[in-house]
């Protein structure tokens, strides 16, 4: 593999460790193929991993949790802005709570109303 696609695979890996995922995806090709072997998913374009890989990620861990008994709330923390995660995360129905734990917002999702 040469230089240059091992530091923009090592550069992507670190903006998705920092939840950064409009920037995870501006260091990858047009054209890539990326499988989430647990899931069965692939995606092989930044816009479908944003649009699609994303919201079925979060639908994954929200199905997994309306099966636990007391499970109620889903919380997630993320930098301030209107952009990715955060926007992404809002526009899936997280609420911010005006918590901030570690320098970044704490958002939740009520589970409750999911499971009506």
């Amino acid at each position: 593999m040469a230089a240059s696609n091992v530091e923009a695979y090592r550069a992507g890996h670190e903006a998705f460790n920092r939840r950064e995922f409009e920037a995870m995806t501006n260091h990858y090709a047009d054209s890539i193929a990326w499988t989430d072997h647990a899931q069965g998913w692939t995606f092989r374009t930044p816009r479908e991993f944003k649009e699609d890989f994303l919201p079925g990620w979060v639908d994954a861990v929200v199905g997994y949790l309306l099966t636990r008994p007391g499970a109620d709330t889903l919380f997630t923390s993320c930098a301030d802005g209107p952009g990715p995660p955060r926007g992404f995360y809002l526009r899936y129905g997280f609420a911010d709570t005006g918590r901030v734990m570690w320098g970044e917002n704490v958002l939740a999702l009520d589970l409750r109303r999911a499971r009506t």
